[in-house]
């Protein structure tokens, strides 16, 4: 019988700018840990914005969310979904970065990102995380490109 799969997906503010070791470092730890726990999602950042989806077994999915509200890399953490989920949408982990990132690291992880939207154009209602995730992206996205072309 399969395991039950739940998911959070939550926004928060970073308590300062990261820069690219710091996210380096950030997207390295929370892989490594999320992969014990059996959970898969997407954790976006854009100027100093964080959106989060995880996903997996309800007991995996709390650790791993009790572990990111305990991080002291973020506050202001507003929740925005909390439910079981029939599937999940992000069997693999992902991580993208809003901006042109000095790492090698950070900007595969986001091509990575932006290759998986591409594929999931056509999601259903029945994954709500990413549409909530695609929202932001692209929201931040358009946001980021007004202003370069203000400062223009």
């Amino acid at each position: 019988m399969p395991v039950p799969l739940h998911a959070i997906a939550y926004v928060s503010s970073a308590t300062h700018l990261l820069d690219s070791g710091e996210l380096e470092e950030l997207l390295t730890d929370s892989r490594e840990f999320n992969v014990t726990q059996g959970v898969t999602g997407v954790l976006l950042y854009v100027d100093g914005c964080f959106m989060q989806c995880i996903e997996g077994p309800m007991e995996g999915v709390a650790k791993v969310y009790q572990r990111i509200k305990e991080a002291s890399r973020h506050r202001g953490l507003i929740e925005l979904l909390n439910q079981p989920v029939k599937r999940r949408a992000f069997p693999d982990w992902h991580m993208g970065c809003g901006s042109n990132a000095q790492s090698e690291m950070l900007n595969d992880a986001t091509e990575l990102w932006e290759r998986m939207l591409s594929s999931t154009r056509d999601v259903d209602d029945a994954v709500p995380g990413l549409l909530l995730l695609r929202a932001f992206w692209k929201e931040s996205r358009a946001a980021r490109a007004k202003r370069a072309v203000a400062r223009a």
